[in-house]
């Protein structure tokens, strides 16, 4: 096998076997009645991911497809947003990539996997880019992204599922090219509510179609596999989203027990009071270990400036643990070496709970797998060769 010095990195590691390339996995078209909180013509849609390469990532684009995708009959009513805050990503009620059969992979809110998109990095921007100039046909480009319509028109958004770590790190990535695995995309929908709110007689059409690209490494020739990839396949890239009900307002109020196992690389906290997404109700925030050690100690606005200046600007309606920013494993929580871990969220005395108070929490960690089976792995004659 010839070698080709990268001049820029002479060391020979893991990224010089790395390639992505990208194929088409799915789509499935689903449509919800006229109503205005009609149900989906199907629950779930459910896409096989295909034995090829090492995932990396899972692109979803939601294509409404035409002019009159969404068809309000307004009449005397009203139409807006969807009431709950959430944007058109509330239309997806979950996420959950199955591996062999397990949930514990990926299983997040479709709101819950946008805000994790956006944090993930600086340059993430799955809405609207600082900078937008493109918006005009037929260089319409913001709108090919992203469009939000309440009245007549085409639906259009994206959202991704994280396989490994970060688009520059393959830590985590999840080995699709073998006979022991299976992986299944089930994308879980949501009523017509949480895509638009509809009043005082206002009814409404919605027809979506979800498109799924796969991006994925192809794998190299048995030996670099061996040395450089199966090493890494011992750990996997997790994130898990649970809802705990809010108690009650005051300081200590609300505390969100974390499992002590495993690596933890961020935490992020939506607080919907009220049935509507709220980050004014909350006055501060504390991540504390065997309850005595106080990682962090702040109030909001703090926690709102930290995570505006990690995300590259972005104001984020939720609160984000971040232990992974550095892309080191420097602040991460390794969570064995506790007895209990709690992340505390105080709303504000006085707020209004409602009906609907909760914390959905979603938790993104790094789980140690054990030693994998190169004996298992089967590696193709085209493997990718090396590029340095």
């Amino acid at each position: 096998m010839m070698q080709y010095p990268d001049p820029i990195q002479p060391t020979i590691d893991v990224n010089d076997y790395l390639r992505l390339e990208t194929q088409r996995v799915g789509s499935d078209t689903i449509t919800w009645a006229s109503g205005t909180d009609s149900a989906p013509s199907k629950p779930s849609s459910r896409f096989q991911l295909p034995k090829v390469g090492i995932a990396h990532r899972l692109y979803l684009d939601i294509d409404g497809g035409s002019a009159t995708a969404f068809d309000l009959t307004i009449g005397a009513g009203a139409s807006a947003v969807a009431a709950n805050g959430q944007g058109p990503y509330g239309i997806i009620a979950g996420l959950a990539l199955r591996v062999n059969g397990s949930s514990g992979w990926f299983d997040v809110s479709g709101f819950g996997t946008y805000l994790l998109n956006t944090a993930e990095n600086a340059s993430a921007f799955p809405q609207t880019a600082i900078g937008t100039i493109y918006t005009t046909a037929p260089t319409d480009v913001a709108s090919t992204l992203f469009d939000y319509p309440v009245v007549d028109g085409r639906p259009r958004f994206g959202i991704e599922i994280p396989i490994s770590v970060s688009a520059t790190n393959p830590l985590g990535m999840l080995l699709l090219q073998n006979d022991q695995t299976t992986v299944e995309l089930e994308v879980r929908w949501a009523s017509l509510s949480n895509y638009a709110a509809l009043t005082a007689g206002a009814v409404a059409t919605l027809t979506l179609t979800l498109s799924v690209v796969l991006e994925y490494f192809d794998v190299p020739p048995r030996d670099a596999f061996v040395a450089f990839f199966l090493p890494l396949l011992r750990w996997g890239h997790w994130w898990v989203e649970e809802r705990q009900d809010v108690a009650a307002t005051g300081r200590d109020a609300n505390i969100i027990s974390l499992d002590n196992h495993d690596t933890y690389l961020r935490v992020l906290h939506t607080i919907t009071l009220n049935s509507v997404l709220n980050t004014d109700a909350i006055e501060a925030v504390r991540f504390i270990l065997n309850r005595q050690t106080y990682l962090y100690d702040h109030d909001d606005a703090t926690q709102l400036r930290i995570q505006r200046t990690a995300s590259g600007g972005k104001d984020l309606p939720a609160f984000l643990w971040d232990f992974f920013k550095t892309g080191t494993m420097r602040d991460v929580i390794h969570a064995d070496a506790y007895t209990d871990i709690r992340s505390v969220v105080d709303v504000v005395a006085g707020a209004t709970l409602g009906a609907a108070a909760f914390v959905r929490t979603a938790a993104e960690k790094l789980v140690d797998l054990g030693d994998p089976l190169a004996g298992n792995v089967a590696v193709p004659a085209n493997s990718v060769q090396p590029r340095a």
